[in-house]
């Protein structure tokens, strides 16, 4: 058996030697000792010696080196283990092909079976190559490398120790072998996660790094926190080159970089051949991204993220065209909304939403910008604007809410415009509508001003001139440095008066102002809410709001309300103030501002009058007694299901009498029960009908005991009494009182039983969950009208009330005082505004919110009433012009200052619509409400001018278009466009037939001009963004 196997290895070593120059690929290594012993032992040369020990192959001549990676593929590949130095070729080893190693191997391991003896081999497997004389060589030795694979988890923990060590590669290993290799092996790696392809790039760092300096300027830089990282001496091995590891000259200790790859992150090496990497938004990974949404705001990997956020991502798009190209392209269609598009909610941006749709519906303002006349006003050269950038976003904004077809749009980029233009708007936070009218006016007034250049001026003095005159001149000197279409639609003239209040002395001034703010009436007077409780049934109370100076005292708003509350004098009136648990004293003398103190939460000012039997009882023979109305939880806990309660009793009334007196005073309660028989409340001895039908039927009453530490029960006298039956007896109520362990204060509790817990849900139910619904409340005579139960405006004023009393003096702050030049000092002058001319366009500022010692402004909650037409003759003081106007858009606000909700009610095409950000709604209701804010009117012209808007706007875009530099710019925007196409469908691979028709499809929707979609927003405008409510 073993001769036929030495002859089987003679023969393929016979081969072997002839065919090895010929051969390409690998070879493997054997010790020349143990080959020998081999030889030995079968009788390759002689006679078998089988004495001989074989021992392990290799482990004369091999071992295995300590490696960064241990992970597979790296740990089983050849480069794993390494020849012991110093070795020669034909005496420390020989080389043989894989089909004599496999039989050597396979001897081996019958030997190994035979003795029971197991070791472990090396295998040393080497690469082969031809020199340059062509004669084959094998590549026995590897290159020990410096080895230091660098990425974002090693970073973080850099600080205590970066991974480093010896990687044996073979330097005729080509470097995307190297790359590959180490890709497959980051795979396999569990402690990190790395992406699965394209994970790997190689470097090689200069001479002048060691593992010292490396480590250096790596900590600096995550400490600089830098997203890229910027060698110097550095060289990048590329694999797509048809290079060796021996072809970069590596030396003893010069350092290999392996920029690796985590999943949600990107290579740290900065590297101008691959570009930046940046985020895919739809996949959050790292890549030179090609496929761009039309707006510019996303990118993606891939053709497939692109499609599968597409959806989502329309809620935000919007296309982020030359405004040029835009003012060019999109025009009205049949399918345009003609303004009637709502916005969607960017996150508090209500504000920004209704301030815009009242001015898309301001018509001299729209029109400007929709036939795109405001392009020949453009100011460039105004230090204050932005150089048109504003008015064409302004425009570009108009166009989409007017020729768009889309229900609902995003203001993203007007939104992001406004925030880099004024910091206070930017961010998600609230905001006021007020000021953002007056903040975009003030910036179009500035991009569109028709003076280029602003000239100083001086405003004249008054000298008592005539008031026309001085008007007349000093308009003109605003008009030399603001000359805009917002000028001549929205501005208007103040007459400011300032009177010394020392010497008199008088100084009139005329300011232009672009909105009349109006001052709303505040009443001194102060609120106090009583609720009445109703002296047909103690289960019901009604409010009655009362407003008071807070000098008032308690007993003079009774003397003077208590007719008319009540009907009944004042002292037959017993007033506390109760909560669901607790009562307090009110005593009458206290001043109204002291008990608003005390009006807590859930507490509540009651108002009850004394029954017939309780004004019976003399004063010397009264007790105050608490009386609960509770029910018993299913745990047996008294629960009280109505405020707590006074009544007076006498301290001569017999238990029984106690009874009847509570069964008359809650008779109307008990008649709203289903089962309760009223025939019982006419008969003839109605104690014993009492006993028979309502006690522990309805109710049972008790004493709650109030006993102190150590003393017996004053109505029991028992030790350890956990509330007593009030029991129907003759005994006196008055001997509670005559022990020397007084009362603190009796109180008693009525415990509701059957039929009616099981009706009631909890200690707050209304009334009408407790009894039959059909039940109908009596009338209580008092001066209320139901409907304005929950009304907080109880205050109303016309729009003319508050103008004219806008105009009263008002005495200026000491922070704000006036120099009079008679006084010759600051004064606290008083301040007279009056209108002196007004404007086409006239918005009323209504000033809601006022200066508060909180955290907040407060706001005035006051009802305006404010008229569709207005006159406005009694309220100007130049009567040049038709000062009848007519009210044409509302901005409303919702709620309390600091939060609350902004919309807005515009008129467009004759009707009133309701816009609440992307929802859009026909308003039918009364557009008069106590949520208004802002105020549009529009003079009422008497004569009609014709306009033809898309007659209009094509002439001037035929003028646009004759202008050359216009034209070039155009045609430069095109031509940037289109590579941007030519570039993405060049990397993005060919598609097959069938998706091939959906993908032009694609490309025309992210690159196309507006002319056939204004926007990305194709999603139907239905769904509505969580607002600031």
């Amino acid at each position: 058996m073993i001769s036929e196997e030495v002859q089987k290895y003679k023969e393929m070593e016979e081969k072997f030697l002839q065919e090895f120059n010929s051969r390409s690929g690998s070879f493997f290594l054997i010790s020349s000792q143990w080959l020998n012993n081999w030889k030995k032992k079968v009788g390759y040369d002689g006679e078998p010696n089988t004495s001989i020990s074989l021992g392990n192959i290799n482990s004369d001549i091999g071992h295995k080196p300590k490696q960064v990676l241990k992970y597979d593929p790296i740990e089983l590949n050849p480069w794993n283990t390494q020849l012991k130095p110093n070795l020669v070729e034909g005496v420390d080893y020989y080389v043989i092909d894989s089909n004599m190693w496999q039989s050597l191997k396979g001897q081996q391991q019958m030997c190994e079976f035979r003795n029971n003896k197991y070791r472990s081999d090396f295998t040393i497997e080497r690469e082969s190559f031809l020199d340059n004389e062509g004669k084959r060589q094998i590549q026995a030795y590897l290159q020990c490398i410096k080895f230091v694979p660098i990425f974002p988890s090693a970073m973080s923990k850099l600080q205590a120790s970066m991974i480093e060590g010896e990687q044996y590669i073979s330097p005729i290993a080509q470097i995307s072998e190297v790359v590959t290799i180490l890709s497959k092996t980051l795979k396999t790696v569990t402690s990190f996660k790395f992406v699965s392809k394209d994970n790997v790039r190689l470097y090689k760092l200069g001479s002048s790094w060691n593992l010292d300096n490396l480590k250096a300027f790596l900590l600096q830089a995550q400490k600089e926190k830098k997203q890229f990282m910027e060698f110097t001496d550095i060289e990048f091995l590329d694999p797509t080159q048809n290079k060796q590891i021996k072809d970069y000259n590596f030396e003893k200790d010069q350092i290999l970089l392996m920029d690796t790859k985590e999943i949600h992150s990107t290579f740290l090496i900065s590297n101008n051949i691959f570009g930046q990497e940046e985020k895919c938004t739809n996949c959050s990974q790292y890549y030179n991204l090609t496929f761009n949404c039309a707006c510019k705001k996303v990118k993606y990997c891939s053709e497939a993220c692109l499609q599968q956020h597409s959806y989502q991502h329309t809620q935000v798009c919007e296309k982020q065209d030359d405004t040029d190209e835009i003012l060019v392209n999109l025009l009205p269609t049949p399918q345009s909304k003609l303004g009637l598009t709502g916005f969607r909610n960017l996150g508090n941006t209500c504000y920004m939403n209704s301030a815009l749709q009242c001015l898309s519906n301001t018509t001299e303002l729209s029109r400007y910008f929709l036939d795109n006349s405001f392009k020949f006003d453009i100011n460039t050269q105004n230090a204050l604007g932005t150089k048109g950038e504003f008015a064409s976003l302004f425009s570009y904004l108009l166009k989409r809410l007017w020729f768009d077809k889309q229900t609902t749009i995003s203001p993203f980029q007007f939104k992001r415009l406004v925030g880099k233009l004024s910091p206070n708007f930017a961010g998600n936070a609230q905001h006021d509508a007020q000021e953002f009218i007056t903040f975009t006016l003030d910036l179009l007034n500035e991009d569109l001003n028709r003076v280029k250049v602003k000239p100083y001026v001086e405003i004249p003095d008054n000298n008592n001139r005539p008031d026309d005159e001085v008007s007349q001149e000093q308009w003109e000197c605003f008009k030399k440095r603001n000359d805009s279409l917002i000028v001549d639609q929205l501005y208007g003239q103040y007459r400011s008066k300032l009177q010394c209040p020392n010497c008199n002395k008088i100084s009139i001034t005329f300011d232009p102002y672009l909105m009349v703010n109006v001052t709303i009436p505040q009443e001194k007077k102060k609120v106090l809410e009583f609720y009445i409780i109703d002296p047909e049934n103690f289960w019901l109370s009604q409010p009655v709001t009362h407003y008071y100076e807070p000098e008032l005292r308690l007993k003079e708003v009774l003397q003077f309300k208590s007719q008319e509350w009540l009907n009944c004098e004042w002292d037959q009136i017993i007033l506390t103030l109760s909560s669901t648990f607790s009562i307090e004293e009110v005593f009458l003398d206290q001043r109204l501002e002291q008990l608003k103190k005390q009006l807590k939460q859930e507490k509540k000012l009651q108002l009850r009058k004394l029954t017939e039997q309780e004004q019976l009882i003399q004063n010397d023979q009264q007790v105050h007694v608490l009386i609960h109305n509770q029910i018993l939880t299913m745990n047996n806990w008294k629960k009280d299901i109505v405020p707590t309660m006074y009544f007076i009793l006498s301290q001569n009334y017999k238990y029984k009498e106690i009874h009847m007196f509570f069964f008359n005073c809650f008779k109307n309660v008990l008649k709203n029960f289903a089962d309760f028989d009223q025939s019982w409340l006419n008969s003839e001895n109605l104690e014993e009908t009492y006993q028979q039908h309502i006690l522990d039927k309805y109710w049972k009453i008790m004493f709650k005991s109030n006993q102190r530490f150590q003393v017996n029960c004053s109505y029991c006298y028992k030790a350890y009494c956990n509330d007593c039956p009030l029991e129907f007896t003759d005994k006196i109520f008055g001997d509670c009182f005559q022990r020397e362990d007084k009362l603190l204060q009796p109180e008693i509790q009525i415990i509701w039983l059957k039929p009616c817990r099981e009706k009631i849900d909890d200690m707050y139910t209304e009334y009408q969950k407790i009894f039959d619904p059909n039940y109908k409340a009596p009338v209580v005579n008092i001066n209320w009208d139901n409907n304005q139960k929950s009304n907080k405006y109880k205050q109303t004023y016309t729009l003319e009330h508050c103008l004219e009393y806008s105009t009263k003096p008002e005495q200026l702050q000491v922070d704000n005082s006036w120099y009079c030049s008679g006084c010759k000092d600051h004064v606290q002058a008083y301040k007279t505004l009056q209108i002196y001319k007004t404007s086409k366009i006239l918005i009323f500022h209504l000033k809601r919110f006022k200066d508060s010692y909180k955290l907040f402004k407060s706001k005035l909650q006051t009802n305006i009433i404010y008229p569709e037409k207005l006159d406005m003759t009694n309220f100007v003081l130049h009567q040049d012009n038709n000062n009848l106007y007519e009210l044409y858009a509302i901005c409303n606000h919702i709620g309390e200052s600091g939060s609350g909700h902004y919309t807005a009610f515009c008129k467009n095409n004759g009707d009133w619509y309701k816009f609440d950000d992307s929802i859009v709604t026909k308003e039918t209701n009364n557009i008069v409400t106590p949520n208004a804010y802002v105020l549009f009117y529009r003079r009422i012209e008497q004569n009609y001018v014709e306009y033809d808007l898309e007659a209009k706007l094509k002439q001037n875009i035929d003028l646009l278009l004759a202008d050359e530099v216009f034209k070039q710019h155009l045609q430069k925007f095109q031509k940037e466009n289109d590579e941007s196409v030519d570039t993405q469908k060049q990397e993005q691979p060919a598609p097959p037939k069938q998706q091939e028709e959906n993908n032009q499809q694609l490309v025309k929707l992210d690159i196309n001009l507006v002319n056939n979609q204004s926007s990305s927003d194709t999603n139907d405008g239905d769904e509505e963004n969580e607002d600031e409510h």
